[in-house]
């Protein structure tokens, strides 16, 4: 498998040695005070959870868009036996504000609080949805962070800006290698900032059929934007692929949306009715021979942390390459094993097919990248698999095989078996 033909251009800093990120210099968090967005999230939630409990860090300022009440609850859903342990930590001061607003609308003592304390930001907010328009996820995933880029110039401490991105930013590319750069769009495209301003004019523009979702798009405006802007500021780019329940923490299986492609899948296998669901796939490819490409959310929180502290400038893959890379076809695999015997007849099952002509399933149609083999390049991150304790990226020692039987046995216990499978194109 190749490198990608597209031109890439490198964003990309110093690396640093994986002796300082053992555990005994972890103690670089302790002068650290973190600005964190989307900390009620999934991953936002872990990072809280590692910030608060695993790190010496000095302060955590969380956004919360209407209340502490509000995050605290939200916390108390996802995460019960820690949110208690997180607050009495002492570290935690929420800020009230709008993504949406200038300067997030954060009143003036707040601002001008972490302008004066706050040295690392870290922007975890998105609309992850594949369903909105490109208006919508511009005005969702890509203004707002401008935004925050802008608002960080202020900062007097600042010492990272780390933006969480995907790495289906450049679902426009061929299969194949993907590295840890920055890719001129197709022939076509225009400079990111006349997209945005066609986008915002328009609603859309030629080049957003050919991303996967409009929310890609989005999010490939704002890394190039961030870039193009604001070479001055201590950019790293986060690139995860689909995240999946966490391995150890907050706790094993930890997944707030729980809207990981695997258990979705999982779970339409299980409700629905007979019947074939169609994928389509590349000529030559008889079924779901790509690789699958999910990661555990807390390898990815602690990629995000190393990177932190090594001060990492430009991009960074957390991808499958750094736990276990496993084609649609193993997983599919390995998931069945762990079906119960009497459901297995009364389940549809998956159909690839290289006739386009066949209508695809809806879940197809809108995951779209079901059958796709990107390899995405994780180098970046490979010396840090030795680094031991709290953000270990070493965590294939806990089993792939036990932890989808763990996943699966979940799935089959939250889903309502004694209902009659609906059949659905789904």
């Amino acid at each position: 498998m190749g490198t990608s033909s597209q031109s890439a251009r490198k964003f990309s800093g110093d690396g640093v040695e994986s002796e300082q990120c053992q555990p005994s210099k972890l103690s670089w968090f302790r002068d650290q005070v973190v600005f964190l967005t989307g900390g009620t999230g999934g991953l936002g939630g872990c990072l809280v959870y590692k910030l608060a409990l695993q790190l010496p860090t000095k302060r955590i300022f969380v956004l919360c868009r209407t209340s502490k009440d509000r995050a605290i609850a939200r916390w108390k859903e996802t995460m019960p036996t820690h949110f208690e342990s997180i607050l009495a930590t002492g570290k935690i001061v929420f800020i009230v504000g709008d993504m949406t607003q200038q300067n997030y609308g954060i009143s003036d003592d707040d601002l001008e609080r972490l302008w004066k304390e706050a040295t690392i930001i870290l922007n975890c907010a998105a609309n992850k949805s594949f369903t909105t328009n490109a208006y919508e996820a511009v005005t969702e995933n890509c203004l707002p962070v401008l935004n925050l880029a802008k608002m960080a110039s202020k900062f007097s401490r600042l010492v990272k800006f780390i933006h969480i991105s995907t790495a289906y930013v450049n679902s426009f590319l061929p299969d194949g290698v993907v590295l840890e750069r920055s890719y001129d769009p197709p022939t076509g495209h225009q400079c990111p900032e006349e997209e945005l301003s066609r986008i915002l004019s328009e609603g859309s523009t030629p080049a957003t059929a050919t991303f996967a979702w409009p929310c890609a798009q989005a999010k490939h405006l704002a890394d190039e934007l961030l870039i193009n802007r604001h070479p001055g500021l201590p950019i790293m780019i986060i690139r995860p692929s689909f995240m999946g329940p966490a391995i150890q923490h907050p706790y094993p299986l930890y997944d707030p949306t729980s809207t990981n492609p695997f258990g979705v899948l999982t779970e339409m296998y299980l409700l629905g009715g007979g019947g074939d669901r169609v994928w389509h796939t590349l000529p030559g490819q008889p079924s779901a021979t790509n690789i699958f490409d999910e990661v555990p959310i807390d390898l990815v929180a602690n990629v995000i942390l190393l990177h932190t502290m090594l001060q990492t400038k430009g991009i960074v893959h957390a991808c499958a390459q750094l736990h276990v890379q496993c084609t649609g076809d193993e997983y599919i695999a390995r998931a069945k094993r762990h079906v119960p015997h009497f459901l297995r007849k009364k389940r549809s099952c998956f159909k690839f097919s290289e006739d386009l002509s066949i209508p695809q399933c809806l879940f197809a149609e809108l995951y779209r990248i079901g059958t796709r083999d990107w390899r995405f390049d994780c180098s970046r991150s490979k010396h840090l698999k030795q680094v031991q304790g709290a953000l270990t990226l070493n965590l294939n020692e806990h089993g792939f095989g036990e932890y989808i039987e763990k996943r699966m046995k979940e799935i089959i216990d939250r889903i309502p078996l004694a209902l009659e499978p609906v059949t659905s194109r789904l």
